[in-house]
């Protein structure tokens, strides 16, 4: 059974341009090994509140997989304050081409304000709206399509 997870953290240190290839370098390897599609999205945060960046992934693939790859990712030291936001079944992949889709942002304006209020989890929109739609990963694919 497909299932995907969607998840936010913070990272431990601002993270740079080659920490962050390095990164996706790795994961992008180890997901097409393992039948994984998703995108990560990291904002820089460079405010008082807080000194580090945000990360916002989508893992989708078997389900036995994904909650072991989270599993993993939730013990990096990396990052902190990592929180599972939703699960759940999937009839197909919304990333099927996207072993990991990356894209890094420098600040919160440049987010759409829909968007921008998820990096505040009691923000983050339900998973299904009325109509059945799954509206975290409708936006997220969306905001990906465009800015890619």
């Amino acid at each position: 059974m497909l299932y995907y997870l969607i998840y936010m953290s913070r990272a431990a240190k601002p993270m740079s341009d080659t920490e962050l290839d390095d990164l996706l370098a790795v994961a992008v390897k180890n997901n097409k090994e393992l039948g994984i599609t998703g995108m990560l999205l990291y904002v820089d945060e460079q405010s008082v509140i807080s000194q580090h960046g945000r990360f916002i992934q989508v893992l989708e693939g078997p389900e036995e997989t994904v909650k072991k790859i989270y599993s993993t990712i939730n013990k990096d030291e990396r990052h902190f304050h990592v929180m599972e936001l939703f699960g759940y079944p999937l009839k197909e992949r919304n990333f099927p081409d996207w072993s990991m889709g990356f894209k890094r942002l420098n600040d919160t304006s440049s987010v759409p304000d829909e968007v921008s209020k998820w990096f505040d989890p009691e923000g983050f929109p339900e998973p299904m709206n009325k109509d059945n739609v799954n509206v975290p990963l409708t936006y997220l694919r969306s905001f990906y399509d465009m800015h890619k």
